[in-house]
């Protein structure tokens, strides 16, 4: 691949990677951002923030499954023999 694409593969990598973490970590601030803003005096459920959670988990294996992607020298997938 050209190094273009490989730099929007790394930009988006590591996009899913931090929004995942973020939705892990703090799952109150990953709603506050997506939807928190358009509402007044509401909070999210508890089954958002799980569902957050999990999704977040989910971005960070895909994000850390793309750098190895790139990383690997065959250019072929899957990664793993």
């Amino acid at each position: 691949m050209s190094n273009t694409v490989n730099a929007i593969f790394y930009l988006a990598a590591g996009g899913m990677v931090i929004s995942g973490l973020l939705s892990i970590i703090s799952p109150e601030t990953a709603w506050r951002l997506s939807e928190g803003w358009r509402y007044k005096n509401l909070e999210p459920s508890e089954e958002y923030l799980r569902a957050s959670r999990i999704g977040g988990l989910i971005g960070v294996i895909a994000g850390v499954l793309i750098f190895v992607w790139l990383q690997s020298e065959s250019q072929s997938w899957p990664v793993f023999p």
